[in-house]
């Protein structure tokens, strides 16, 4: 079995969080950093499982699907921009917040 770290990143936008898988191009929500990441791994989790229940041979595109590159690149500058500024809240992380998140192939 071999595993693979995803990037994701998180954002606060209004009343709510945004997530982002973009290695797999995936996004979710939630009311909450820990709730929109939880729907982030699930949604991550679901395509995963869609995709090994496809043929071998389609597996390769579905798992090299990814976000567009100015988007990557803009989230990963964000990202360390406000990991730098980031001030400490009750609601959670403020900015752009990257994380990763670990699956299995087989």
């Amino acid at each position: 079995m071999v595993s693979t770290i995803l990037k994701c990143y998180l954002w606060r936008s209004d009343n709510e969080w945004e997530a982002l898988c973009v290695d797999f191009d995936i996004a979710a929500q939630g009311e909450t950093y820990e709730e929109a990441f939880e729907q982030l791994k699930g949604a991550i989790e679901t395509y995963v499982e869609y995709v090994h229940s496809l043929p071998q041979h389609e597996h390769l595109k579905f798992f090299t699907r990814r976000s567009p590159l100015a988007l990557r690149i803009k989230l990963a500058l964000f990202s360390k921009i406000t990991g730098l500024l980031r001030p400490v809240s009750n609601n959670g992380p403020k900015g752009t917040v990257q994380e990763t998140f670990e699956y299995a192939t087989t």
